[in-house]
């Protein structure tokens, strides 16, 4: 028996904003410090404790790019 399952992806890239890898965190905590009502942009739950799951919400460098990619409900927050 065969089955599949759907998964929606978003990819946001900043091409005219070159980053190093380092750099992914600074640039994860400004997107997280304006939108700090999303816990899945920053992973911290209201409590202050880790939310312990796959990131939905990822931030990552593409050949120097900055890419946000949003996974099932990160996608639909971005």
């Amino acid at each position: 028996m065969e089955s599949s399952v759907t998964v929606s992806i978003l990819q946001v890239q900043f091409p005219n904003n070159p980053l190093n890898e380092f750099d992914i965190p600074k640039f994860r905590g400004a997107i997280s410090r304006q939108f700090p009502n999303y816990e899945l942009i920053h992973n911290h739950l209201n409590d202050g404790k880790l939310r312990y799951k796959y990131p939905l919400i990822q931030f990552k460098t593409l050949k120097k790019i900055p890419t946000i990619v949003g996974i099932g409900e990160g996608m639909n927050i971005l």
